[in-house]
């Protein structure tokens, strides 16, 4: 009880947070320890890193994942006491203990074998036709991935999440090593109805004349073209079938007839409760079609603005 009262009054209290010259310039830093606590939507945790001690705070944008296998957990299988990996941005709450929202949460240790680390992309190097390197958000390390240890390589872009396992680095300016695994995380879309904004990763897509958020009282309907390129695929109307082709750089193909529950996802059929419909002469689908369809996580925020 001691604990969570000074957690509470904390936030009334400014000070002076201990973060480093170089914290300050990374976009992701980390804590790596212990869960002290488990709060309502947030946990405590000891350790080390930028900050020996914080709070993060969870969001449904938040990857919670398994460090053996990059599966994905939920909030409720964190607990007291778990060995955790918090990775959060630079934007730090000068409170005691300091607040942050959580990017990602790796839990555990893999049993055997390079540890797991969370990796946001700021850019990609295809040069090479059996592999990719990707730079991190911070432009301080430089990751060799195989193509074959990651499904949908193709796919990786800037501001992709990855989970990728590795341990040694070579000192060099940026460091480098080689994956011996890795995942790419499913991207999230953001949907806030009151506010009438779509946004992909944190970032708000700008709608044109007569793109909306369209609730029809039994499910949300998207603008489709603007959010899948939005997500880094490609949209086409194919006159000829009347339909819509949906692609994406590793060669997923996607078709949608207008007024069919039934879409195709690289030649198989799958059956949604909703079907795509026309508005001011543009294509809407539900939001169910991203997260089946297109694997991405749709987060909708029903609450005023």
């Amino acid at each position: 009880m001691k604990r969570i009262f000074f957690l509470l009054a904390s936030l009334l209290l400014i000070v002076t947070s201990s973060v480093s010259a170089q914290d300050k310039t990374n976009d992701v830093i980390f804590t790596k320890g212990r869960i002290a606590e488990v709060l309502q939507s947030s946990i405590l945790i000891e350790g080390t890193g930028a900050f020996h001690e914080i709070v993060v705070h969870i969001y449904p944008s938040t990857h919670i994942v398994k460090a053996e296998d990059g599966s994905a957990l939920g909030f409720a299988d964190l607990k007291k006491g778990d060995e955790v990996t918090a990775y959060y941005g630079n934007a730090v709450a000068k409170s005691m203990p300091p607040q942050a929202n959580a990017l990602a949460i790796v839990a555990g240790k893999a049993a055997k074998g390079p540890s797991a680390h969370y990796l946001r992309v700021a850019s990609v190097e295809r040069k090479d036709a059996d592999c990719i390197k990707v730079l991190n958000a911070n432009k301080d390390l430089l990751v060799t991935i195989e193509r074959a240890l990651l499904a949908k390589a193709a796919n990786v872009r800037q501001g992709s999440e990855l989970i990728v396992w590795y341990d040694k680095i070579a000192m060099s300016m940026p460091g480098q090593t080689a994956a011996s695994k890795a995942k790419l995380l499913p991207q999230t879309v953001f949907v806030h109805i009151g506010a009438g904004v779509i946004a992909i990763n944190g970032r708000e897509l700008a709608l044109s004349e007569g793109e909306s958020i369209l609730d029809t009282g039994k499910t949300i309907m998207l603008p489709l073209r603007v959010v899948a390129e939005g997500l880094g695929h490609r949209v086409a109307w194919n006159e000829e079938q009347c339909r819509v082709d949906v692609t994406d750089e590793a060669g997923t193909s996607i078709m949608l007839s207008v007024c069919s529950q039934v879409y195709q996802k690289d030649g198989k059929e799958v059956k949604l409760a909703f079907a795509p419909d026309l508005f001011f002469n543009k294509t809407w689908v539900p939001v169910e079609f991203f997260e089946k369809l297109l694997d991405v996580r749709v987060v909708v925020d029903r609450g005023h603005i």
